[in-house]
């Protein structure tokens, strides 16, 4: 009976592992937002960086988020979202502020509406998602020259649970998303030319709370209902 009990007692305090987050990548809006769809996820909110004013506004601080700041006098629309320069550039494994950010006004790059991103060219881009709700992220990324830009993803832990290369042109055409099991936590683009690497129209999406679900399901039966 007292080696049952030990056992059962040594299982229990066996702590369960954390599985690394399942992401998968989207080079393109429609595929992006059909697959965080289908996954259940809800768009939070869309940041396009159209409040901010002054031409060529930097540096801005670091981190860049909802306190308000020369650039943007209110600070970012949504404060669950955090914008940071990377000393580390590529190899942007743990954040590290850099030079600062810049907001640059719409057709300074080629883009049609303001962007950021890390005012030196040799610093990456940091898009932090501090809340910890965000399970799908999307954003236009533009760069000053170079078209080859690394995007790496990491969970709440600080953990990199998906890296890849994409073409990103000195426009607001290219996009780039992201899906995942798990909370995103960041996400580091970094140009792997050197020319400076931008950001614009980040879309964040997140599962719905339980109040939320619950409400979405009542509003469902009534629809049932009014069809009957």
């Amino acid at each position: 009976m007292m080696k049952r009990m030990a056992l059962a007692l040594l299982v229990i305090a066996i702590p369960a592992t954390t599985a690394m987050a399942q992401v998968e990548m989207f080079t393109g809006l429609d595929l992006f937002e059909a697959a965080a769809s289908d996954a259940g996820k809800i768009l939070k909110g869309i940041e396009d960086f159209e409040e901010g004013i002054g031409a060529f506004a930097g540096p801005l601080p670091d981190p860049l988020g909802s306190a308000p700041n020369d650039g943007f006098p209110t600070g970012l629309a949504f404060g669950n979202i955090e914008l940071s320069s990377n000393l580390l550039g590529i190899n942007a494994t743990t954040t590290a502020p850099g030079g600062g950010m810049v907001l640059l006004p719409s057709d300074f790059v080629g883009s049609h509406t303001q962007v950021v991103g890390a005012i030196t060219f040799t610093d990456s881009t940091d898009i932090m998602f501090p809340d910890g709700d965000k399970t799908a992220v999307g954003f236009n990324v533009l760069t000053n020259g170079g078209p080859d830009v690394q995007v790496s993803v990491f969970d709440m832990s600080g953990a990199q649970v998906f890296q890849d290369v994409v073409t990103a042109n000195n426009n607001d055409t290219s996009f780039v998303g992201f899906v995942s099991s798990g909370a995103i936590g960041r996400i580091n683009v970094a140009d792997l030319g050197d020319r400076g690497e931008l950001v614009d129209n980040i879309r964040m999406y997140q599962v719905p709370e339980p109040g939320t679900m619950g409400l979405l399901a009542f509003a469902g039966l009534a629809m049932l209902r009014r069809r009957r």
